[in-house]
């Protein structure tokens, strides 16, 4: 196991040693796919940016600055693309599934403590949040960023980031308390 940091592995990456890019998407490749999933809920296109990502790292390395989190940089990388590939999708007018009209939905949530009906409910409701606070729960508590990673990842200020996470898991809350009142 590699015990350098994702920011050492980066730098090496940067000055063109490719191969330390091998580490970097063992270590965070699952974790963007479930990103990518939960925000599209399609998963050949969570693979496909999932791959595209790293595809940017290498195009993008010399503009990592290595006093950063990697992994805010990453994520930046990341929401950039998807909301890339949702315009050009819009603009190829090609079908983007809406997750409220999913009959399935997708669990890659190692964490069995919840029973199965809960977590399907979970998804719901969180398939239902506008897409700024899905991404920003997604970031928060599936993904683990802290939030000034969540800051610099976005470009929005530390501060608004707290107010709008917070303001995002009050809405869910009440998404799923919604949703289950109505059984």
């Amino acid at each position: 196991m590699n015990s350098e940091t994702d920011e050492e592995l980066m730098s090496k990456v940067k000055e063109g040693y490719l191969g330390s890019l091998t580490v970097l998407f063992e270590r965070h490749q699952k974790p963007l796919f479930n990103f990518f999933l939960r925000m599209c809920r399609d998963l050949e296109r969570s693979e496909d940016l999932t791959q595209s990502v790293f595809e940017r790292i290498i195009k993008y390395r010399k503009s990592y600055k290595n006093q950063h989190s990697f992994r805010s940089w990453m994520y930046q990388l990341a929401r950039n693309l998807f909301y890339d590939s949702y315009r050009n999708l819009k603009r190829k007018n090609e079908y983007i599934a809406d997750p409220q009209e999913e009959g399935h939905l997708f669990d890659f949530n190692d964490n069995q403590a919840l029973k199965e009906k809960r977590r399907i409910e979970l998804n719901d409701a969180l398939s239902r949040l506008p897409a700024e606070q899905r991404e920003l729960i997604l970031m928060s508590k599936y993904q683990g960023l802290k939030y000034e990673e969540i800051s610099r990842a976005t470009g929005i200020s530390l501060s608004a980031i707290k107010v709008r996470i917070h303001r995002a898991m009050h809405k869910l809350r009440d998404v799923y308390f919604e949703e289950r009142k109505a059984e």
